[in-house]
């Protein structure tokens, strides 16, 4: 009769937790990002609207915003995958990550200086591209800075 040697417990290896430091300041950078988009938005928009175009105010922000959004529709995804195979000196992420935040930036000052539709539309446009290209380099960022089997770092910066 043979006997059966009991097996010896699996070992799960675990990773290393990610840095809470890395965690606060990739949380804390979405939040900026998505404060800096929404904003104008939720406040100014309509505002800046109604002091360019009085007459057709609905319309107007209608067509601002419709732009943007089909605008941050495709970028997201696009700035994503761009700056997933970007190779330069700087790094994979770090051109994208600053040139979202300066065409983001300039994109809000040709908003609150437009003096027309078409002027605002570009600028609304310009914004929700840049923004978008920093929130998915963000996005990206944070598999390349933490490791592979700890998800916590994900579900923290994207709650």
């Amino acid at each position: 009769m043979t006997t059966v040697q009991p097996r010896p417990p699996a070992t799960v290896p675990t990773a290393p937790n990610a840095p809470t430091r890395l965690i606060v300041a990739m949380a804390l950078a979405q939040l900026g990002a998505y404060l800096t988009i929404l904003t104008p938005v939720v406040v100014t928009m309509s505002i800046r609207v109604a002091q360019i175009a009085p007459d057709d105010k609905a319309a107007a922000l209608g067509t601002v915003l419709s732009v943007g959004a089909v605008l941050a529709l495709i970028g997201n995804p696009f700035f994503g995958a761009m700056s997933d195979r970007t190779t330069s000196r700087f790094g994979r992420r770090r051109p994208w990550l600053l040139g979202g935040m300066l065409a983001g930036f300039a994109g809000l000052l040709v908003v609150a200086l437009g003096g027309s539709v078409p002027v605002l539309t570009a600028g609304w446009a310009l914004a929700q591209l840049g923004v978008n290209a920093t929130l998915s380099t963000l996005t990206a960022l944070l598999p390349d800075q933490i490791p592979a089997a700890s998800g916590a770092g994900s579900a923290a910066s994207s709650a």
